[in-house]
């Protein structure tokens, strides 16, 4: 029996990467997921008790099984797993329990960018080298390496799809903290929804 679930994320690029990654764990798990899409528009700004409380509301509305709460941890000083679990528990405390929190650190190209193999081979990159821009932000890395490298056709949304459908979601866990502990919340919200 599939889950349904809803995305609270900051952007319509996120939500769709999200959506792909969610998908992959799901499948990893034996688990299959459907996105209600009527209540994961991304919010506006950053994420607050407000939105955060308002999309619980409207998830546990629309009969969501479940809910992933991402959000980057680049902008303030805010905890921001802890202003998801607060706010989400404020409205349900049963609902924590299908909650799956990612905090990529210090945005979601994060997680992407890990398998530096992938992209190299989706770029055309010299495998043997590194990739290039080390120094860069993650999400301005991103862009660099596909304008410098991409076809003149392809958007940074675009690759991140292709990333997120073809990276190898192990070197993920291994080499990126965030990525791992968002899994590690996907696995014990879908083992909870399994009982």
């Amino acid at each position: 029996m599939p889950f349904s679930y809803g995305i609270l994320c900051e952007g319509d690029s996120d939500l769709y990467t999200l959506e792909i990654i969610c998908r992959r764990v799901a499948e990893i798990h034996d688990s299959e997921i459907n996105l209600i899409s009527d209540v994961s528009e991304p919010v506006n700004g950053p994420v607050s008790k407000a939105n955060i409380k308002a999309k619980t509301r409207l998830f546990i509305a629309n009969g969501a099984n479940f809910g992933i709460y991402v959000a980057d941890l680049d902008k303030g000083t805010i905890d921001k797993s802890r202003l998801f679990k607060d706010s989400i528990e404020a409205v349900d405390t049963l609902w924590m329990e299908g909650a799956v929190i990612g905090v990529p650190n210090p945005h979601l190209e994060e997680w992407l960018i890990k398998d530096e193999d992938f992209i190299k081979n989706q770029l055309d990159l010299n495998r043997s080298s590194p990739l290039p821009h080390p120094a860069e932000s993650p999400k301005n890395r991103m862009k660099q390496l596909v304008s410098q490298n991409g076809p003149d056709e392809l958007t940074v949304g675009e690759f991140r799809k292709i990333v997120a459908e073809g990276m190898n979601l192990d070197t993920l866990i291994s080499k990126s903290p965030s990525f791992s502990a968002f899994v590690r919340s996907m696995n014990t919200a879908l083992n909870y929804l399994k009982r």
